[in-house]
């Protein structure tokens, strides 16, 4: 990726703590997720899914209804991969509708390829 190269954003939702009894019911919901245990807060397993703008309020509405109380945390992610030291970015407003709505952490975070 070259400094010219445009940032590459994504939208991701992470759910913290699933229990074991909803584990298949999330898995057949979001099979395309991934994993892996939290570094600050260790044993914590989290699982992350990507989604489309479009599609992140109904799936977070899906999480809160089927899995309530079955979760520790749930948070809405924005990843920006980026070659430049900035980034400017336009949230869209279903994405700070949705963190809104669910009463959950919006979080960014930025990446750069290594010098």
């Amino acid at each position: 990726m070259s400094k010219s190269d445009p940032d590459a954003v994504s939208y991701s939702f992470v759910v913290r703590g699933i229990h074991d009894d909803v584990f298949d019911i999330f898995s057949k919901r979001f099979p395309r997720f991934t994993g892996g245990v939290a570094v600050r807060e260790p044993r914590m397993v989290y699982h992350r899914v990507e989604c489309a703008v479009g599609d992140i309020s109904g799936a977070l509405t899906w999480i809160r209804e089927t899995l309530s109380g079955k979760y520790t945390a749930l948070e809405l992610h924005i990843n920006i991969y980026t070659p430049r030291s900035w980034a400017n970015l336009d949230v869209p407003s279903e994405v700070v509708d949705a963190a809104n709505e669910h009463g959950i952490p919006l979080r960014v975070m930025f990446a750069s390829p290594a010098a």
